[in-house]
C-alpha cells in the first residue's frame, strides 16, 4: 500500500518521486525552458558583401531566391575586414541584390536559415535624372531612358538604363519627347520607375 497512491502503480509512484526531485533540483525547468527556445539564436545578425546577383520575388507569396554572401567584420571606427567566412541567405524582397552590395543578414531562430533584412526595400536614392533613349510620345505607356544622376538619401540604383513609366493623364499620358531629352523620375519600388517631370518640347 505504501507503493500506491490514489489507485498509481508502484512504477507510476516511483516515477512521479523521479519528477519531483528533478524538479526541485532544477533539470526539469532547464529542460523545460530549452525546449521552449527556438533551436537557434532568434536575434543573430550578420553583414556582408553579395558574391553575385540575387534576383528578388516576382510577385507577393512567391519563392525567394537564395545566393552566397561574403560576411564582414567592423571596427568601432567602420573599417570592414573579410572574414572569409560564407553564408548561403534569402532573398523575400522585390528588389534584387547586386553584386558588391551591401547587405544586413538575419538568422532564422526555428531553422537556422539566414535571411536578407527587407529593409533594404526602402533605402534606394529615390529621384533620378534621365535621358529619353527612344522617342516618346503622350501615347506611350513606358519606354527605356538612361540614368544620368541620382539624388536623395539611400544606395545608388545599379542599373544604367531602366524602363520609365509614363504619368497618366486624362487622356493617354503627359509626357512626350525626342531621343535625348531629360526628365526627372521617381522611383516607386522593385524596378518600377515613375516619370514625373520632363523638357518642353
Amino acid at each position: 500500500m505504501a507503493d500506491q497512491l490514489y489507485g498509481l502503480t508502484a512504477q507510476q509512484v516511483m516515477r512521479l518521486k523521479g519528477l519531483l526531485a528533478a524538479w526541485e533540483n532544477g533539470e526539469l525547468r532547464a529542460a523545460l525552458g530549452q525546449r521552449r527556445q527556438p533551436p537557434y539564436p532568434p536575434h543573430a545578425i550578420e553583414f556582408g558583401k553579395a558574391d553575385a546577383t540575387i534576383s528578388g520575388v516576382t510577385a507577393a507569396g512567391s519563392t525567394p531566391y537564395s545566393g552566397t554572401i561574403s560576411v564582414f567584420s567592423f571596427t568601432t571606427l567602420g573599417n570592414t575586414t573579410d572574414t572569409g567566412m560564407n553564408l548561403t541567405a534569402w532573398n523575400f524582397s522585390t528588389v534584387q541584390i547586386t553584386t558588391e552590395q551591401w547587405v544586413q543578414l538575419e538568422r532564422h531562430g526555428r531553422t537556422g536559415q539566414w535571411i536578407i533584412g527587407n529593409s533594404w526595400d526602402h533605402c534606394r536614392k529615390p529621384f533620378i535624372r534621365i535621358k529619353y533613349t527612344t522617342a516618346v510620345t503622350t501615347g506611350t505607356s513606358s519606354y527605356s531612358a538612361a540614368v544620368m544622376e541620382q539624388w536623395g538619401p539611400g544606395i545608388s540604383h545599379t542599373a544604367t538604363t531602366i524602363t520609365t513609366y509614363n504619368l497618366v493623364a486624362s487622356t493617354g499620358f503627359v509626357f512626350s519627347g525626342t531621343t535625348g531629352k531629360m526628365g526627372i523620375a521617381v522611383w516607386d519600388s522593385s524596378t518600377n520607375y515613375r516619370h514625373i517631370q520632363g523638357e518642353c518640347t
